[in-house]
């Protein structure tokens, strides 16, 4: 660990690192110090990095896959991260297998937005033991009936879950008087509903 990267580390870190740009050059930096050399990263960096829990909270980059996911959780297994898998065609077998992939212990945001998930699949997202860290969950524009959230609203759901969209589903009057009215989903600050149709 050089003065000098160790001092850009600390710079980048200590600044609001909620913008695209700063966490791109932790982003950078992370990967150059962990492929640049290895042993070094595993017995120097990963320790200090991993005391600065503060700097984590929020995510530190987007993956587009599990595969980018699993990656970065190898190079930064103390940071969180968003998994993007907007419009990818998923349904619920695909739905249930992403729900139990070991490297969701990470996952600070899922958007699984715009895919054709059902209940089965929303459900096995929600009270999966693999995301019990996860603060957001966009169940937007799939294919989710008042069945749905029926069954959501009796699920028992992670208490760090924050925000919940499930937005643009046909979710019926009953099903949103389900949803608005459960018990488990006090402990959300947001549950969007724009654009369901009553």
């Amino acid at each position: 660990m050089t003065c000098k990267q160790l001092s850009k580390m600390y710079t980048l870190l200590k600044k609001a690192t909620d913008t695209h740009i700063q966490k791109t050059q932790v982003c950078d930096l992370l990967e150059y110090l962990y492929h640049h050399d290895p042993k070094v990263y595993q017995s120097t960096w990963l320790p200090y990095l991993s005391t600065l829990q503060k700097e984590w909270h929020e995510p530190l980059c987007t993956c587009m896959s599990l595969e980018e996911l699993n990656r970065w959780i190898h190079i930064a297994p103390f940071a969180r991260f968003k998994l993007q898998l907007k419009a990818q065609g998923i349904q619920n077998a695909a739905a249930i297998s992403i729900s139990q992939h070991s490297s969701l212990r990470n996952v600070h945001t899922l958007d699984v937005s715009h895919n054709q998930i059902e209940t089965e699949g929303a459900l096995a997202l929600l009270c999966s033991h693999k995301l019990d860290k996860l603060i957001q969950l966009d169940l937007s524009a799939n294919q989710l009936k008042g069945e749905t959230a029926k069954q959501i609203a009796k699920a028992h759901i992670s208490s760090h879950l924050r925000i919940l969209r499930l937005n643009d589903n046909n979710l019926g009057e009953q099903g949103l008087q389900e949803l608005l009215q459960s018990k488990s989903l006090r402990h959300l600050r947001v549950l969007s509903l724009k654009r369901t149709p009553l």
